[in-house]
């Protein structure tokens, strides 16, 4: 699953509206929607507000874009 996607289900997941979200970013709605469809990737600064928002570490929303390319240690044989 891509950042964007699971930025926009945990947003929905929480009944919050992009607007809110961007407000508490204090960022554009334009820009938060931009992350949510994968056209534009927040910086670290926002990541850490974003994973703050959701009350949720930052290597939550990352986890699956840093290592869903790396073989497991099994398969390195």
């Amino acid at each position: 699953m891509k950042f964007g996607h699971r930025l926009k289900i945990l947003r929905i997941s929480r009944n919050i509206e992009p607007i809110e979200i961007a407000e508490r970013l204090s960022i554009s709605e334009s820009t938060y929607r931009r992350y949510e469809r994968d056209e534009s990737e927040p910086s670290l600064s926002v990541l850490y507000r974003i994973a703050a928002v959701f009350e949720i570490k930052i290597t939550e929303l990352l986890e699956e874009d840093l290592f869903v390319t790396l073989p497991k240690i099994s398969e390195q044989k």
